[in-house]
């Protein structure tokens, strides 16, 4: 439970913007931040410091994540096998 003071206006929408570009970082592979994001988002209506401090340690940790091995996600599309017949049938009149 965070007891650190409530922020202001400005921080406010801060927090919020950081936990929206998270959220998106998600959408986009990185479910590794999933637990973290989800926590926080809880609190977007009355934020605080604390929670500030913690969407920081988030960025600070994929910017660690991105020296060590550069664009990597958790999807892999390489992996991916797709059978293009089964598009085609779908698209012909019977």
């Amino acid at each position: 439970m965070d007891v650190t003071p409530t922020l202001n206006d400005e921080l406010t929408d801060k927090v919020q913007q950081l936990i929206r570009i998270l959220s998106w970082a998600i959408e986009l592979g990185r479910i590794d931040i999933l637990p973290e994001v989800s926590c926080l988002s809880q609190h977007l209506a009355e934020p605080r410091d604390g929670h500030l401090v913690a969407a920081y340690k988030i960025f600070k940790y994929l910017k660690l994540y991105l020296k060590r091995s550069k664009g990597r996600i958790v999807f892999n599309v390489k992996v991916m096998i797709t059978d293009f017949v089964m598009f085609n049938d779908a698209n012909r009149e019977e």
